[in-house]
């Protein structure tokens, strides 16, 4: 059977070549893929973003509102800390634009510093609640590990800046997924399980009572 000159030109290519043209052909694939759900993707993230910030701002105002007492110092500490975190959260919101519009190494790598950023600082809120009862502890510290988890989703959403094509895809596909499923919305309804849920301590109880839920 007589070859047609694509044919010819296929039939030599070498392991190497046929590896390479599947890579290019995986990269285009996803960029026009990633192109048509971009602006879907800001928006539920930055939806998140803003959810993730009202979480942790709201410890403030849920102790403010059981006049709980702590040092002074320990209080300026913590106010300190939970600004800190929803400035950088705030921070974020630009950084995965900037990732979308014109994705590259330094883009990702910032978006990603950026997340860690927040994630290490929410730590120290857990630190900051130690002087409290073991009850207030439970409570408190359980709104927090719920912020710092969602910010942990987040980051295993981003590919590592070396990632191969076949990693874009499993993160991309994770991507989808994960905001397919409203995680603004998942937030708020484990956010406010917490909230409804008893611990037993009457004071505690008492105040929690009178928390809004998301």
């Amino acid at each position: 059977m007589k070859l047609t000159k694509t044919q010819k030109i296929f039939s030599v290519l070498t392991a190497r070549q046929w590896q390479i043209a599947a890579m290019i052909f995986g990269s285009i694939t996803l960029m026009m893929v990633t192109t048509s759900c971009s602006a879907a993707w800001v928006t539920e993230a930055n939806t998140l973003l803003t959810t993730l910030t009202t979480v942790f701002s709201s410890v403030l105002s849920i102790l403010a509102l059981a006049g709980v007492k702590v040092s002074s110092a320990v209080s300026a500490t913590f106010n300190s800390d939970v600004t800190e975190v929803e400035n950088e959260i705030t921070a974020v919101g630009p950084l995965i634009t900037a990732y979308n519009s014109t994705p590259s190494t330094s883009a990702l790598q910032s978006l990603t510093n950026a997340l860690d950023l927040v994630k290490a600082n929410a730590a120290n809120l857990l630190s900051g609640i130690m002087q409290l009862s073991a009850a207030w502890q439970t409570k408190i510290g359980a709104i927090i590990t719920l912020g710092i988890n969602t910010v942990e989703e987040i980051v295993t959403l981003l590919p590592k800046p070396t990632a191969t094509v076949a990693d874009l895809h499993a993160h991309y596909h994770k991507a989808v997924l994960f905001f397919s499923k409203s995680p603004a919305q998942r937030l708020k309804d484990s956010y406010n399980t917490i909230i409804k849920t008893p611990t037993g301590d009457a004071e505690v109880d008492a105040v929690f009572a009178q928390v809004k839920t998301l």
